[in-house]
């Protein structure tokens, strides 16, 4: 009888702490979401004694509710069968609950172990730590751990893990690391996106930084680094920070996309609804604002619709971006590959383990910061790839532009050769030639009408010499300038010039355009600058050859390009159409003029 009566008390012991989780001296974790039991109610006053005859229900989804309008209890029952008192932590990686207390209940009396949560001090937890800490004295008997946990309509996670500290310790510090290599990574990609719209003023820089901000301040809130701004506030301020910022997120990334590939062309009509949406938004969370809405349940919808808006934006997004691949819009292929990474590791984060899709675990954020990192190292290497199409283009075109505009140089200069070399053959064949006739009818006795008429042939053909395109043998460059400069001077202004190792140029085209600047800069000195000496010098460098040009006049305003004279212009088309550079230096005492092109 006696033995009957032990087997029956033994099988309603193991019946009682069937459910129960066991703690041995080998333990160092356990997951608290295979046995987790809960009760809600609306009740603000409840208390522990008050759950001794409730029903607890089972959850099967351990500590992940969703959106909640209720106060939750969760109890977790444990018997430790080890040799001693175990001291472990109670650690629930999620941040982002506005209050939780937790309570150990020990032959029916209950204490208060910590009372934590982002509206309260951080300084309650129990380990500097992005989710919250309790440590926890487990005695050799049965022991209940009981949470509350209130987050009013807003998702609530508090799954949580029994640890050993030493793993805790560890989970700790693994977590930080990734953690502040995320803010630092984010920190530098808007540090770039400013200066570089700061410098080139294109919008997808602006809009990128911003994207960045509003999500770096929405992963912000849920990591816990705006706790401190609302430290015992019942309103819930951090939540009103946190839609502010995804607003920024659903407003910014929709344009950046559509910087990086056209986009808003596939459906306006559905851009236009965009826009409606998030007036709403804005409205919603201005009323919202009000503590009276804040406990109605006109804050619940309100956090449906914002979950919903924010889903259909993501959605769009991928209809945009895949009607943009099958046109094969720039960047658009790879943008939704990216993209679809990106957001799926978000949605997968945020609902898998509410619907119970999949376990949690300690690292709870690491799939949301390694999407983040991935998120910014990918785009930044787009942007990149992006912008250096742009410049290739933008080169293109201006060497395409230069080209053109040399062309238009080259037109023009040949142009006025032209009619120079027309006007200059008029001068010798028509003019000079009726001048000689008209010299042999002229009576020899007439000295001053003879002289006259020898001056005049003399002049015409100077003139004539001078605008006619010289025929400039390889080996005579020399020979024609030495003439060219003897035709300028005059009483009044002397010319001197030096050779120095001058190649013989195999190019007529170099050696004419040559000639011809020469010859501007004696007119020029000659007509404006009041010159008593020019010297010119002509400079073999081996690789470079230098046309250096002096003279003591009164110089002219180089800063100022509008008060060019035609010659000037002249002498910078020339010079560019044998690939050369021209420097100017000028004073009231004199202008020194610099011409560099290639040895060819």
């Amino acid at each position: 009888m006696r033995i009957f009566i032990f087997i029956i008390v033994l099988l309603s012991s193991i019946s009682l702490n069937a459910n129960a989780y066991n703690i041995s001296d080998s333990i160092e974790i356990i997951r608290l979401d295979e046995e987790t039991y809960f009760y809600k109610t609306k009740n603000e006053l409840l208390e522990i004694t008050d759950l001794i005859d409730v029903d607890w229900t089972k959850s099967n989804q351990g500590g992940n509710f969703g959106l909640v309008r209720s106060i939750y209890w969760l109890k977790y029952e444990f018997n430790n069968s080890s040799n001693s008192e175990k001291e472990l932590y109670l650690f629930s990686p999620y941040n982002y609950v506005n209050y939780l207390d937790i309570y150990q209940v020990i032959d029916g009396k209950a204490n208060l172990l910590s009372k934590l949560g982002t509206v309260r001090s951080k300084k309650n937890n129990g380990r500097v730590s992005r989710g919250w800490v309790t440590k926890i004295n487990f005695p050799q008997k049965k022991s209940i751990i009981i949470v509350r946990a209130k987050n009013l309509y807003a998702p609530l996670r508090v799954n949580s893990f029994i640890l050993q500290e030493k793993i805790l310790d560890e989970t700790i510090v693994d977590s930080y690391s990734l953690l502040w290599f995320w803010k630092g990574l984010f920190i530098f990609a808007m540090t770039i996106s400013l200066v570089l719209f700061y410098f080139l003023r294109f919008r997808l820089f602006i809009y990128y930084f911003l994207f960045n901000l509003g999500l770096f301040i929405f992963l912000g809130v849920d990591f816990g680094d705006l706790n401190f701004l609302f430290i015992d506030n019942p309103n819930n301020r951090a939540v009103d920070i946190q839609r502010v910022a995804n607003i920024i997120v659903l407003i910014f990334f929709p344009l950046f996309l559509n910087e990086l590939t056209p986009i808003k062309k596939y459906n306006p009509g559905l851009w236009k609804i965009m826009k409606i949406g998030y007036y709403a938004f804005g409205a919603l969370w201005f009323i919202n604002l009000f503590p009276v809405v804040k406990v109605s349940i006109f804050y619940l919808f309100s956090s449906y619709f914002f979950m919903s808006f924010t889903l259909f934006i993501i959605i769009l997004q991928i209809y945009f971006l895949t009607r943009a691949s099958i046109d094969n819009e720039k960047n658009s292929k790879a943008l939704l590959i990216l993209y679809t990474i990106f957001i799926g590791t978000l949605i997968l984060n945020a609902y898998s383990q509410t619907f119970g899709f999949s376990k949690d675990n300690l690292f709870v954020y690491n799939s949301v910061l390694l999407s983040s990192i991935f998120q910014v190292v990918t785009f930044l290497l787009l942007i990149g790839y992006d912008l250096s199409s742009v410049f290739r283009e933008r080169n293109y075109l201006v060497q395409k532009q230069s080209s053109h505009e040399l062309e238009l140089i080259k037109a023009v200069v040949n142009s006025q050769e032209s009619e120079r070399n027309i006007v200059g053959r008029e001068l010798h064949d028509m003019i000079g030639a009726n001048l000689s006739v008209i010299k042999q009818n002229t009576n020899k006795s007439n000295f001053k009408l003879v002289k006259l008429i020898d001056d005049t042939i003399d002049g015409i053909r100077s003139l004539s010499h001078g605008l006619i395109t010289p025929n400039i043998e390889f080996d005579n460059f020399e020979e024609e300038i030495h003439d060219l400069l003897s035709m300028f001077e005059t009483e009044t202004m002397k010319v001197k010039y030096y050779f120095h190792k001058w190649p013989i140029l195999n190019n007529t085209v170099t050696t004419n355009h040559l000639y011809r600047i020469i010859q501007e800069l004696l007119q020029n000195a000659l007509k404006h600058s009041e010159a008593t000496e020019v010297y010119i010098q002509f400079l073999n460098h081996e690789a470079n050859l230098s046309v250096m040009y002096e003279d003591n006049g009164k110089g002219f305003v180089i800063h100022n390009r509008t008060k060019f004279g035609r010659g000037i212009i002249n002498l910078e088309s020339r010079t560019s159409l044998i690939g050369g550079t021209i420097n100017y230096d000028s004073t009231n005492t004199g202008t020194s003029i610099n011409i560099e092109l290639k040895n060819l």
